[in-house]
């Protein structure tokens, strides 16, 4: 069975979300702590079924402490991934547990319990993170950082709801299609209050979840006319407002009599008004082999390997347990294929030219960690024109 993934990921007919690396870096700034000298010593990290974890990334100062609050009715833990100390914590509904830091680092950790093991079809399985930093080491600062609007998909797939997410910088994903009678929800996982605003749609129907704070979600829409509903942000783009951070470009909701799966090429009303995909990178051959194995000991292989822009790239596991497709932190457009079974094959078509670095969040990568198999569940796509 193939899953083929654009740059979000669709699992069991349902949005799973993916994050900008701009829109992260705004939301970290969320967790700085107003004192000059640096980060601050404790953070709390909320987990929900649909939300996942919010924040999703986190500065902490050497010697602090994260405690994570599950406030959802299943258990979920978290799993270090890359990691300098590795730790599991598991949590039973309505638990909270913590973390004491000593050593500095970038501290990677998805949820085990629904991204490896049960893979549950609506828990975002993100990359997160834990930065730890010095003490009096500065947090980065969002200065000068501007909106990169995402490369324009060929299609979309029909999902039976869509679960969006609302940044600092636009929404993601920009583009979503939906059954009819199918409903879209929104989090706002940037700093700045933001709204998901109807601007025109194939009936008089409106909607307007009204201004959301950090984390907060909206009460789901449900949609039953067939057609293209399109929507903004208020507080950012709508009534004569014009944010220089936040992409102002219509976000879009397409309804569709389609059946849950189908891929929907975009329509043109919808290309017209989204700017274009950006300009490939010198040309390169197509590539005669697009495929790529996993092996629980030899890892990737091919471990590198150069495509044409449009050329698709399959993962296919031969091994006996998950292993996982996951772009390596600073990777922009980030994508993430999750988990996937033995003998299961995930697709990935890159939509514009450039150098992706991934990894297996399944495997150990992380260099300080005794026999450790680090370049093996590493690899490199690289995508020229």
């Amino acid at each position: 069975m193939v899953r083929w993934m654009l740059p979000w990921r669709s699992r069991r007919g349902r949005s799973v979300l993916g994050a900008g690396v701009v829109a992260i870096t705004v939301a970290l700034l969320a967790q700085r702590s107003a004192a000059a000298d640096g980060a601050p010593m404790s953070a709390t990290v909320t987990i929900t079924g649909r939300g996942g974890f919010s924040p999703p990334n986190v500065f902490i100062q050497r010697g602090g402490t994260v405690t994570w609050n599950n406030v959802d009715s299943d258990s979920h833990d978290v799993e270090t991934q890359s990691a300098p100390v590795q730790f599991v914590l598991s949590m039973s509904p309505g638990q909270s547990k913590g973390w004491r830091f000593v050593h500095s680092g970038t501290y990677h950790y998805i949820a085990g319990t629904d991204c490896i093991w049960g893979q549950k079809a609506l828990f975002p399985c993100l990359d997160n993170t834990v930065v730890v930093l010095d003490p009096g080491e500065a947090v980065p600062t969002p200065a000068n950082l501007t909106p990169t609007p995402t490369p324009i998909p060929q299609t979309v797939t029909v999902q039976h709801d869509a679960f969006m997410q609302i940044t600092d910088t636009g929404f993601v994903p920009k583009i979503a299609a939906i059954a009819t009678g199918g409903t879209v929800s929104w989090i706002n996982a940037g700093v700045n209050q933001h709204t998901a605003t109807s601007i025109k749609g194939p009936t008089n129907f409106t909607f307007d979840t009204g201004g959301l704070s950090t984390s907060q979600f909206a009460p789901a829409v449900t949609l039953n006319d067939p057609g293209i509903y399109w929507y903004s942000s208020s507080t950012d783009c709508l009534h004569g407002v014009t944010s220089t951070t936040f992409d102002c470009t219509p976000a879009f909701i397409i309804v569709s009599n389609a059946d849950v799966g189908t891929q929907l090429p975009i329509p043109s009303e919808i290309t017209a008004q989204l700017p274009p995909t950006p300009t490939p990178v010198p040309g390169v051959a197509p590539a005669a082999n697009t495929a790529i194995t996993v092996g629980d000991v030899s890892g990737f292989t091919p471990r590198d390997l150069t495509i044409k822009l449009g050329q698709t790239v399959t993962w296919t596991n031969t091994g006996t347990r998950t292993h996982s497709v996951v772009s390596d932190l600073g990777v922009n457009p980030s994508f993430n294929l999750g988990g996937f079974a033995p003998q299961q094959t995930v697709a990935w078509r890159p939509l514009q030219p450039g150098v992706y670095r991934y990894h297996s969040s399944a495997d150990d990568t992380n260099s300080l960690q005794r026999d450790c198999k680090c370049n093996l569940f590493r690899g490199t796509v690289t995508v020229g024109q």
